[in-house]
C-alpha cells in the first residue's frame, strides 16, 4: 500500500541514521529503525483513511435524485411547500437505505425515486400557486371591484392548491405506511408507489393551467 518512492525514502533514512550511530552517535543505531517503522505505519494508516469521510446517512438517495432534491429545496422558498417535500425526503431516505441493503430486485428503487421526483416538481407547482395567490389577494386590496374572471381564476387557483397540498399528504401517507413493511420493494409488486407518483404528477400538470392563468391575469393589471 505504502507507496514504493516513499519506502524507499525510509529506507535511506534508516541507512543514514544506522552509519551516523555507528559513527557519531551510537543511540541511533535502536532510534532509527523504531522511527523509520513509525513513519511506515503512519503512511498506510494515512492511505487508509478517505480524505473526505461520509457523513452518517448521506448516500441514501441516487445521485441525480439527490441533485434534484437539494436543488428543490434551496430554490422553494419558506412555506407550506418546502416543508411538505421536506418532509416526503425525509420519510423516503430510509427506504431508499432499505431498499439497497436488501437489495432491490422487484423494482422499488425506480418507483420511489419517481414519486420522490413527482414531489419536488408539485412542490415547485404548489410554490408558485401560494407566490400568485399572495399577489392576487395584495392585488385585491388595491382594487375597488375585481372582474368576475378574477374571482374564477381565484377560486381554480385555490382548489389547486389544496388539490396538490393533498396529493403531497397522500405520498407522505404511503411512505409512512411502508416504513411499517418489511421491505419497501413489496410496494413496487402491488403498485402502490408507482400510482402514488402517477397521481401526483397528473394533479400537478392538470393544475398547472390555473397557475399559468392567474400569473396572466395579474400581469395584466400591472
Amino acid at each position: 500500500m505504502v507507496p514504493r518512492p516513499y519506502a524507499a525514502m525510509v529506507l535511506a533514512v534508516a541507512v543514514a541514521g544506522a552509519g551516523a550511530g555507528l559513527v557519531a552517535i551510537p543511540a541511533l543505531l535502536w532510534t532509527t529503525p523504531v522511527i523509520g517503522g513509525l513513519l511506515l505505519l503512519a503512511a498506510r494508516q494515512t492511505l487508509g483513511t478517505p480524505l473526505v469521510a461520509p457523513s452518517p446517512g448521506a448516500g441514501e438517495l441516487p445521485p441525480t435524485l439527490e441533485a434534484s432534491v437539494v436543488r428543490a429545496l434551496a430554490e422553494l422558498p419558506a412555506g407550506t411547500a418546502r416543508s411538505l417535500l421536506a418532509d416526503v425526503v425525509r420519510l423516503a431516505r430510509p427506504l431508499f437505505a432499505r431498499l439497497g441493503r436488501a437489495g432491490d430486485d422487484r423494482g422499488g428503487g425506480p418507483a420511489l425515486g419517481e414519486l420522490v421526483a413527482a414531489a419536488c416538481a408539485a412542490a415547485g407547482d404548489l410554490a408558485m400557486l401560494d407566490d400568485n395567490l399572495a399577489r392576487f389577494e395584495r392585488e385585491r386590496a388595491r382594487s375597488v371591484a375585481q372582474p368576475a374572471e378574477w374571482l374564477d381564476a381565484l377560486a381554480h387557483s385555490e382548489r389547486a392548491r389544496d388539490a396538490l397540498v393533498q396529493r403531497l399528504l397522500e405520498a407522505m401517507t404511503v411512505l409512512g405506511r411502508l416504513q411499517g413493511q418489511a421491505t419497501a420493494a413489496a410496494a413496487a409488486e402491488d403498485g402502490t408507489l408507482a400510482e402514488a407518483a402517477r397521481e401526483l404528477r397528473a394533479e400537478a400538470e392538470a393544475h398547472a393551467a390555473a397557475t399559468r392563468e392567474i400569473d396572466l391575469l395579474l400581469g395584466a393589471s400591472v
